[in-house]
């Protein structure tokens, strides 16, 4: 099974303790609105990247259980992307922090 198969794979899996979320559909996003990453981003990036879940919060310092667990709080948005990552997070997805600020 290649990276990206394993990762669509888990991506996939059904868990029955949460419910189905739907991907969320790529749409414009007006940096006005808000400050600083979003989770849908994380998302898309991570992706885009072949990272899965518990890859990412790995390379952010977090454990086990919780380094999974975290980027699902952040990509479902029931949990802010802390100030602190975000350096990290452009520096693994290959990305300048000012794409992600408002002017």
């Amino acid at each position: 099974m290649t990276t990206k198969e394993r990762v669509n794979h888990e991506e996939n899996r059904n868990y029955s303790n949460r419910p189905v979320r739907a991907v969320p559909s790529e749409k414009p996003v007006n940096l006005t609105q808000r400050v600083g990453m979003t989770g849908e981003e994380v998302k898309r990036l991570r992706i885009r990247q072949c990272i899965t879940q518990k890859q990412l919060g790995e390379m952010l310092g977090y454990t086990g259980k919780a380094a999974e667990t975290v980027v699902q709080k952040w990509e479902y948005g029931e949990r802010p992307i802390p100030a602190k990552h975000w350096k990290a997070l452009c520096r693994i997805f290959k990305v300048k922090l000012d794409a992600f600020l408002p002017e």
